[in-house]
């Protein structure tokens, strides 16, 4: 029973992950800068493909596996996505505008949101970081 209980543990922690990476991907700090997902969102009505998505580096090292992908997906309470009827696409939901700015305005617009961390160790990844940030009930996304 024990070990059942920690298998299920990884797997739920693992779906966080998964689902984090792919809101990062979609969030308003991203979206401003990445000119490749920004194209893709714009081809369909915001629709991207798993399949798409599933060749992001950061995704792959968590998931290659579409059905992985999209049962993280189906844990957002936030209704921050949409899937597609066919759950083969996911997209923003249409109620999270997508920013309009360039990179430069976004960050003129955000400057109050900036903040300055010290006495981290040296070899913290962003990861770390980012995990340190939540462990705080800090949101940076």
């Amino acid at each position: 029973k024990k070990k059942k209980k920690v298998i299920t543990m990884c797997i739920k922690d693992h779906t966080a992950e998964i689902f984090n990476q792919v809101k990062f991907y979609f969030s308003d700090v991203n979206l401003v800068r990445d000119k490749f997902l920004k194209e893709k969102t714009n081809e369909n009505d915001g629709w991207v493909t798993l399949d798409c998505l599933l060749t992001f580096n950061r995704l792959k090292k968590l998931t290659t596996d579409p059905k992985i992908l999209l049962e993280s997906l189906k844990s957002d309470k936030s209704l921050f996505f949409e899937i597609d009827e066919e759950k083969m696409k996911i997209r923003r939901s249409k109620d999270i505008p997508i920013p309009a700015l360039s990179f430069r305005k976004y960050l003129d617009k955000k400057k109050a949101n900036i903040f300055y961390i010290e006495k981290l160790p040296l070899n913290y990844s962003i990861d770390d970081i980012e995990k340190f940030l939540i462990s705080q009930k800090i949101h940076v996304f």
